[in-house]
């Protein structure tokens, strides 16, 4: 991707938290990431997504890069991502060696980053602009997103 298709997908909100976020994701000050599966996932979603043998979907808010979105496609079900910041969106792919295409989707404003051998697609938009049509999602997972949200949007 070119910087300036980045600057047009950071330049999305209004108020400047999504550029805030992207310039973390740029200088990697991502503390808030983990590296390993989240433990309330562990607890939580884990045996959900193991007690079926039907493909499940999960719907990941402001994913970044995180390895939760992992543990489900090797419990075998499909991930749906929403996320911001393309670099994280472009580290996952890269740190767990799926292969990927982009398309961009000018209507909503947003890229789409779809595995190739594996059911995942992250969209990159302003989650508050984000108005596509996706699969049905049988669960949601927040594991941090909303803290992440200047309070002041967080009504919308």
């Amino acid at each position: 991707m070119s910087d300036s298709s980045k600057d047009e997908q950071t330049s999305t909100c209004q108020d400047g938290t999504l550029d805030f976020w992207a310039q973390k994701w740029q200088q990697n000050k991502i503390g808030f990431h983990r590296t390993v599966v989240s433990h309330l996932f562990e607890k939580y979603m884990i045996p959900k997504l193991t007690a079926t043998k039907e493909q499940l979907c999960v719907l990941f808010t402001l994913c970044g890069k995180t390895l939760d979105m992992v543990a489900v496609l090797e419990a075998g079900h499909r991930v749906i991502g929403i996320e911001g910041c393309q670099s994280g969106v472009e580290a996952f792919f890269q740190e767990n060696n799926i292969k990927y295409e982009i398309e961009k989707d000018e209507t909503n404003k947003c890229q789409t980053y779809k595995g190739i051998e594996c059911p995942l697609t992250i969209y990159v938009t302003d989650f508050f602009t984000f108005n596509k049509s996706i699969p049905p999602i049988d669960y949601i997972w927040d594991r941090g997103g909303l803290v992440a949200i200047n309070p002041s949007t967080r009504e919308q």
